[in-house]
């Protein structure tokens, strides 16, 4: 989907002023911004399964996300999308683990 309204990458630079619409982006966006502490904590800790609670968290959240609200033709949700596709990228890649290409 991301691919086909040329968003890439995680950059916030096209998300300015974003003024939160719903419960489920905020949710999202707070959720999102605990990655680098729980993966901190995770190292810390020599806990990997704190990484994967995590990220079964962030996805059922998208999901929720997902399934409420449109995302194509609003920059912020695009935005909020691709965040999530990157973090669940990069702690996939932290486990070891390699994440698909599409869903």
């Amino acid at each position: 989907m991301l691919e086909k309204v040329g968003l890439q990458g995680t950059s916030l630079q096209g998300c300015k002023d974003v003024p939160y619409c719903n419960p489920e982006e905020e949710i999202l966006l707070r959720t999102l911004y605990r990655y680098e502490e729980t993966v901190i904590e995770a190292a810390e800790d020599l806990a990997p399964n704190k990484i994967c609670e995590f990220l079964y968290d962030l996805a059922q959240k998208f999901n929720s996300f997902y399934n409420k609200h449109r995302i194509v033709g609003n920059d912020f949700r695009l935005w909020l999308t691709s965040a999530t596709a990157e973090i669940l990228k990069k702690g996939l890649g932290l486990l070891g683990i390699s994440a698909p290409e599409k869903m």
